[in-house]
């Protein structure tokens, strides 16, 4: 089980990727490089066919999968997973 600052963190995630502040569709001064869709205060986002991937500044990763169901892996920066996936 995650420590509670493990928990705390899936949550800003969860909520960065329900809402990600102030995204934007091109980077600006200390956005994070790299060749991605669109950039939010704390990271960016990449667009894939069937998911997308929310890179957060320090180190953590959140995967949306669409279909068949939505399935929300959250990677923090230590390599804790935690998944959250929806059942039909």
């Amino acid at each position: 089980m995650l420590p509670e600052r493990g928990l705390t963190r899936v949550a800003e995630i969860l909520a960065a990727v329900a809402d990600p502040p102030n995204e934007r569709r091109h980077p600006i001064g200390g956005d994070r490089p790299g060749n991605f869709h669109a950039w939010f205060d704390g990271g960016a986002i990449e667009m894939v066919t069937g998911y997308t991937i929310y890179h957060f500044h320090d180190g953590a990763r959140a995967t949306i999968l669409t279909t068949p169901s939505l399935n929300v892996s959250v990677q923090l920066a230590d390599g804790s997973r935690v998944s959250v996936v929806e059942q039909t």
